[in-house]
């Protein structure tokens, strides 16, 4: 893809996502339960994969997320329902709460949309998040993008080095080596 194909490819991308958000009613739906932000690549408009990351600030996220996934399976808008407890079953690095992740397909591609409930999305989450804002620019946009694009043309997923690291690469450490950035980030 030429850089103005990238671009153009991720508009789509977050075209496509804005589109499964509005025509599934997601966000209103979500925001009975808490207080919801859509996060990562949609937020930053640096959408290249077939994925939506939200988060729903609640007092009980398990009772919450209980309740989100058995109303969602009873609307059936969406091919597959997933659930997380990373409360009893916690990772290192991910968030302490309960996730709920949805397959939908849009234009014969398969989406997913994750979706976290914790009791609040940690304050270094935000400030790490304000900070990408702030130091993104055109050039480094478009690095990120080429970044992502070398992720899924090597056979690599979010979980082997993910869209965070990747922006934390760039935007912070200046890396624009997709190898360099992999030593550096793979399973960290």
């Amino acid at each position: 893809m030429t850089d103005q194909e990238l671009l153009k490819y991720s508009e789509t991308q977050r075209g496509t996502a804005t589109r499964i958000l509005s025509e599934t009613g997601l966000i209103p739906f979500l925001s009975k339960y808490g207080k919801c932000s859509v996060i990562g690549s949609f937020d930053l408009s640096l959408m290249y994969g077939p994925d939506i990351d939200i988060v729903v600030e609640t007092n009980n996220p398990r009772d919450a997320s209980v309740s989100v996934i058995k109303e969602l399976i009873e609307k059936r808008e969406f091919h597959k329902y997933q659930y997380g407890d990373f409360v009893k079953f916690s990772r290192t690095g991910w968030p302490v709460g309960f996730i709920v992740v949805l397959i939908s397909e849009m234009d014969g591609v398969r989406w997913e949309t994750e979706i976290w409930f914790l009791e609040k999305y940690p304050q270094d989450k935000i400030d790490r998040d304000l900070r990408f804002k702030e130091k993104l620019t055109p050039e480094n946009r478009l690095t990120i993008l080429k970044l992502k694009q070398a992720r899924e043309a090597q056979g690599d997923n979010k979980h082997r080095i993910s869209s965070t690291d990747i922006y934390r690469a760039v935007l912070i450490d200046r890396l624009t080596d997709y190898d360099q950035i992999l030593s550096k980030y793979e399973n960290k």
